[in-house]
């Protein structure tokens, strides 16, 4: 795993912590305002333009719960891609650490049987739960 860098990371309290890129957004409600570290990924904690990275991280030190978050138009498929390639990287451990990944597109094109055996995947491969919505969407932390 690699550190994160200080520059790009926030422990915030706040009841919403929203994620949003041009038109695809997700909020996290923070209904306890528990403390999550919300690190910017993608131009921040990693900048090579060469590799895939989702969007955003949080982390739930005391619940020991990583959130990777990619925020994509409509390509379902290269948002997995840069989620794959972000958990080995940023995760405490990549196959015990309890992870949620959410793809929220303003576009969900994939079928739902696609969707199922990602899910699978993801759940045997990281120990992720594997979630993919339209944007606007919301989750309670």
């Amino acid at each position: 795993m690699e550190e994160l860098k200080c520059e790009c990371s926030a422990i915030v309290t706040h009841s919403l912590i929203v994620c949003e890129e041009k038109r695809s957004k997700i909020t996290f409600e923070n209904k306890t305002k528990k403390e999550i570290n919300k690190v910017q990924v993608d131009g921040c904690q990693i900048t090579d333009q060469n590799n895939h990275k989702c969007d955003y991280l949080l982390v739930d030190n005391e619940l020991s719960i990583e959130y990777f978050i990619e925020l994509k138009g409509h390509d379902i498929n290269h948002a997995l891609r840069q989620i794959e390639a972000t958990i080995p990287r940023l995760s405490q451990s990549a196959q015990q650490q309890t992870k949620y990944c959410f793809i929220i597109s303003f576009r969900t094109p994939m079928a739902s049987t696609e969707i199922q055996i990602k899910q699978r995947e993801f759940k045997r491969k990281y120990n992720a739960t594997l979630i993919i919505k339209s944007s606007p969407y919301n989750h309670l932390l």
